[in-house]
């Protein structure tokens, strides 16, 4: 997680942009979970939308709050949960799920640090046709 604990805005990306996210409603609940092995919800919010956007995008967008310290090891992240590797020079797409109401806690990820809590903001980036 991100050292700067002043974040009001965080990403949850998804290692594709291909498809809408359809798993739930718009203003429905939408919650946060590590991965294996601590399976934990770390955070929630309530689901607003969907954005396909390049990994760039998303760093110029959210920096650390994509889940990593530095654009390299963002896709580095997204190369691991992605099919077909990232190539060289490659700025893929990926999935942002935007929420209202986010509120996320940093303990998991560090014990020592207070939890990461954001005010309710509109979803900043915007599917574009």
């Amino acid at each position: 997680m991100p050292r700067g604990w002043g974040l009001r805005e965080v990403n949850f990306w998804r290692p594709s942009g291909g498809g809408r996210f359809g798993a739930i409603s718009v203003g429905e609940p939408f919650f946060f979970k590590t991965h294996y092995p601590d399976n934990r919800v770390v955070g929630g919010g309530f689901y607003s939308d969907f954005a396909a956007m390049t990994a760039s995008e998303a760093w110029a967008l959210f920096g650390e709050g994509n889940g990593a310290p530095s654009l390299e090891q963002m896709l580095a992240r997204v190369s691991h949960y992605r099919r077909t590797p990232i190539a060289p020079g490659e700025d893929p797409t990926i999935g942002r799920q935007c929420s209202s109401g986010t509120s996320a806690s940093s303990r998991l990820m560090n014990p020592r640090r207070r939890p990461l809590t954001s005010q309710p903001t509109p979803c900043r980036a915007r599917a574009t046709t």
